[in-house]
């Protein structure tokens, strides 16, 4: 079971984003790193929460990169 948000997915898909496929794999990466991960969007980019506290947010724009 896929441990990916659906809003944080429809969010990407929305933006088609030029760097998507590294996203998805970042994303893959962040959320198997740790059991009870939790993804949402926040400053317009995936983020990412352990024990409802904020760990890690994608910074993807501008569109040609992503940190």
């Amino acid at each position: 079971m896929s441990k990916q948000n659906k809003e944080v997915t429809t969010f990407i898909d929305e933006l088609n984003h030029p760097m998507r496929k590294e996203i998805e794999q970042l994303r893959l990466i962040i959320l198997n790193s740790l059991n009870g991960l939790t993804e949402n969007i926040k400053w317009n980019g995936p983020n990412y929460c352990f024990q409802e506290q904020d760990r890690i947010t994608m910074r993807i724009q501008p569109p040609k990169r992503f940190s």
